[in-house]
């Protein structure tokens, strides 16, 4: 695999198939990654799934997560500078069709976190979209997604609610 992803902001994506990452609604789930940003204006799109999209939208870290029936919830915080290395993890803690517990993660310090009862989708056996969009907008009629300006480490990915320490 590659030691980063480096991308230049207006074209280009990578598709990763990962079997861990089908697992999101299945219960506890953690997702990471490095990345540097030579533009953090507009929605810069980190990752991409049927089930989430993190990015960065004008400074701003955020992670949105998608269900079956387009229902989603928003976690954003952390201000992203250009320039600046980061590491970003967002945590799922909890059991399909119960309350999830959603946490977001910058340089392992919790910005955000929410107790929802949001089913998130499940059984998506689609690919990971690292670095733009998978379909060029996202899920939500109002917020084009931008191609990633900078480097994208490959992702982790965990079928368990990984603690900040452990990230």
């Amino acid at each position: 695999g590659a030691a980063v992803y480096d991308f230049n902001g207006k074209t280009g994506r990578v598709r990763i198939s990962n079997d861990q990452i089908n697992h999101i609604g299945d219960g506890d789930f953690t997702f990471s990654t490095r990345f540097r940003a030579r533009n953090v204006s507009g929605t810069r799109v980190i990752a991409h799934h049927k089930g989430f999209v993190i990015k960065i939208v004008d400074g701003v870290l955020s992670a949105e997560f998608l269900n079956n029936a387009n229902q989603q919830l928003t976690l954003s915080g952390g201000t992203i500078q250009k320039g600046k290395s980061y590491n970003i993890a967002f945590t799922i803690y909890g059991w399909r069709d119960s309350n999830n517990t959603f946490r977001l993660y910058l340089n392992q310090q919790l910005v955000a976190e929410s107790t929802d009862d949001l089913d998130l989708v499940t059984d998506s056996d689609d690919l990971l979209a690292i670095g733009g969009p998978l379909t060029g907008k996202s899920t939500t009629a109002t917020d084009k997604l931008q191609s990633f300006e900078g480097w994208i480490a490959p992702p982790k990915v965990w079928a368990l609610s990984l603690e900040s320490s452990e990230l």
